[in-house]
């Protein structure tokens, strides 16, 4: 029984070699047919990562909903201390523009 390699090529090759190295056909080494893999392969690697890049954001948006629906804050944590807040928000309910209260920090 011939070896798988051996079935492969059309050539006689050596039987530790998986795969030789053969010049292509000369009916499919055109620069028209080339051109058309290229574009085919091109097309097929962008296609794949549109669709990557859809279920990371499906799964980004997921992620998000149950960390809400846990009750968990999201964004950047205020780096303002608790009682400016307070004393900001409470001179803004009684009228004052902000820049005094701002002035006063």
């Amino acid at each position: 029984m011939p070896s798988p390699a051996a079935t492969l090529c059309p050539r006689s090759c050596p039987l530790d070699a998986a795969w030789p190295a053969h010049a292509p056909s000369p009916s499919s080494a055109t620069p028209r047919a080339s051109a058309r893999r290229s574009k085919f392969v091109a097309n097929t690697i962008a296609n794949s990562a549109q669709y990557e890049r859809r279920l990371i954001g499906q799964r980004t948006r997921e992620g998000l909903a149950a960390k809400r629906a846990q009750g968990v804050r999201l964004g950047r944590p205020s780096r303002l201390p608790s009682e400016v807040v307070e004393r900001i928000v409470r001179d803004r309910g009684a009228g004052e523009p902000p820049s005094p209260p701002s002035r006063r920090l």
